[in-house]
């Protein structure tokens, strides 16, 4: 066979592969019409993939929309409502055996302005973003293994957050403008992960935070100008602690504001560390 024919029998079975490759690929759509319902609550199992979640103008009060390998990924997207509530179920059937970094498996989910919200999902093997901003958000309950999440506020909430309640495993985080989120409580359970923790934002109504870190690492900032109390571990054995307490004074169980316990709006900050380590200083407060 002459090097010219090899060529075109190469190049013609590169395209064909190229084309069989490409096949496997689909894109599923979906808008949520919300049915009259007042509430939505969106629950998921997000194993391996890529899951973006924003804020927008959907058609109805949440729009999902899918881009898979049909060989590996199977995504379910349900919808149903019980009185005024909407329950919108988000899961990805795997074949796991068959995973890989080349996979496609990424996920854009758009929510309303228009109705509160709660987001309760379960995420593995993922790289996840949740742009939140102006998002009516009445309760936030993420569980994440190893994954990467950013969590940002840029605007503030409409209505009060009952609960950001966050698990992590090998993972790392970051929470961007958390005092726009106008939520009550925030509680992280970290493992070996790598956290960023910004407390800045508009805040209207008191706030506590819990944070218990094994063997990972957190960044906290601290907006100033608002008042705080910090409740937690001193420097130990296999531990480290640093605050900036330059603007604090000390007490029995830490530091805090000298206006704090007049204060109507406050933060209260307390954590636990094992062989990890916390870095607590404040910055400028970005609002709104």
């Amino acid at each position: 066979m002459s090097t010219k024919r090899l060529l075109g029998v190469s190049l013609l079975a590169g395209l064909m592969l190229t084309a069989s490759v490409s096949a496997q690929s689909e894109r599923e759509e979906r808008t949520i019409d919300g049915e009259g319902a007042e509430r939505l609550i969106i629950s998921g199992e997000l194993a391996a993939g890529v899951f973006d979640f924003q804020v927008g103008e959907p058609d109805g009060v949440a729009q999902v929309e899918v881009e898979y390998d049909r060989r590996i990924v199977r995504p379910y997207i349900e919808y149903r409502t019980r009185g005024t509530t909407g329950y919108l179920d988000l899961e990805a059937d795997f074949r796991r055996s068959r995973w890989d970094n080349d996979s496609e498996n990424e996920w854009l989910v758009t929510l309303s302005r228009s109705i509160p919200c709660e987001l309760d999902l379960e995420a593995g093997a993922t790289e996840s973003r949740f742009e939140l901003g102006g998002l009516p958000l009445a309760r936030l309950d993420l569980d994440l293994g190893a994954s990467e999440a950013v969590i940002s506020f840029d605007e503030p909430n409409p209505t009060r957050c009952s609960e950001i309640s966050i698990d992590v495993g090998a993972a790392s985080i970051e929470l961007w403008q958390l005092g726009n989120a106008n939520v009550e409580e925030v509680m992280i359970d970290a493992g070996a992960s790598s956290i960023l923790l910004d407390l800045t934002g508009e805040y209207t109504e008191p706030m506590y935070v819990d944070l218990e870190i094994g063997m990972g690492a957190a960044e906290i900032l601290l907006p100033e100008g608002i008042p705080v109390r910090i409740e937690g571990d001193d420097d130990g054995w296999f531990s480290s602690v640093d605050i900036d307490d330059r603007d604090l004074r000390r007490t029995r169980s830490g530091y805090e504001s000298e206006d704090y316990a007049d204060a109507e709006v406050r933060i209260l900050l307390r954590f636990e560390v094992g062989m990890g380590s916390i870095d607590v200083r404040f910055r400028a407060n970005k609002q709104g």
